[in-house]
Order: C-alpha cells, then structure tokens, then sequence
C-alpha cells in the first residue's frame, strides 16, 4: 500500500476528530423559523418517512457516508457506522476506495455487506474505468462518483 495514501487517511480522522476544525454552530438553518402548526386529528401512527431505494426498503430517506477506509482506525469506525445504518433502517456510503484499488489487500476495509445485509451500500468511485473492479470488492448496490474529481476518464 502507498505509504502516502495511508497516511493521508489516518490524518483525515485525527483532523476530524479535532474540534477546532468543526464548523461553527451557525448554519444556513439558524435563520429558519418554524411556526407551530397544531393538528390534534393526526394519528401520528399513520405517518411514515420509509421510503424504497435501490430496492431495499428504509426507514427514513438518509444515508450514513464514511469518510475513509484502509487503515484500522477506519475499518473499526465503517464497521460501527454499518451496523449503526442496518439497526436504524437507512442506507449507507462508502469512503473513497483508492486504496484498494492500489492494494487489494485493503480490500477488506470496504467488505462491510455481512455487517449490513438488509440495506443498500453505495461504492465510491475514484475512477470510473474501475466500477466493476469496485462493485465486485464491496458487494455494494450502486457506486457514486466524488464531485470534485480530477482524473480523466477514458
């Protein structure tokens, strides 16, 4: 494994996990006002937020997004943050899988289908030509591709 990539992903947990890199409490939701709005008719029983995605069935439309894998660190916080997404009902995102494409033996980092068999996961493409390499890796039901990519694809 590139002695760089691995590296780089321990610092992306130690950094997050600084509070001085958190964002300031303020939001674009600070200035939202809800006016309450009483409806005694309404059975709360017959509201439902579930909602189907990828053919699986979830409990709310939202989805748990790691942020890394490859490095122990990582593998233990997927673990929890899969397990956490099979027990609530959502789905759940995959960091960046470079590093296993570079080493297949951190392959292993991205396997987390056995820890959330009943929701979808969703891969991350670093680079498009390698999809069927990473579906195949991770078992994942769709794969994303990062917004600000710089590779070119062919």
């Amino acid at each position: 494994m590139s002695e760089k990539i691995e590296t780089r992903k321990s610092d992306h947990l130690v950094i997050a996990a600084k509070e001085s890199v958190q964002r300031p409490a303020l939001s674009t939701f600070d200035s939202v006002r809800f006016e309450p709005y009483a409806m005694p008719d309404l059975n709360m029983d017959e509201i439902s937020c579930a909602s189907d995605f990828l053919g699986y069935r979830l409990s709310l439309p939202i989805i748990i997004s790691s942020m890394s894998g490859g490095i122990a660190q990582a593998d233990r916080m997927n673990i929890h943050l899969a397990e956490a997404a099979e027990t609530v009902g959502v789905a759940f995102s995959l960091g960046s899988m470079r590093i296993a494409l570079e080493d297949q033996g951190q392959a292993k980092s991205f396997q987390l289908r056995r820890y959330a068999p009943n929701i979808p996961i969703i891969g991350n493409l670093v680079q498009l030509n390698f999809e069927g390499n990473l579906v195949s890796i991770t078992h994942c039901d769709a794969s994303i591709l990062p917004r600000r990519t710089r590779y070119i694809f062919t």
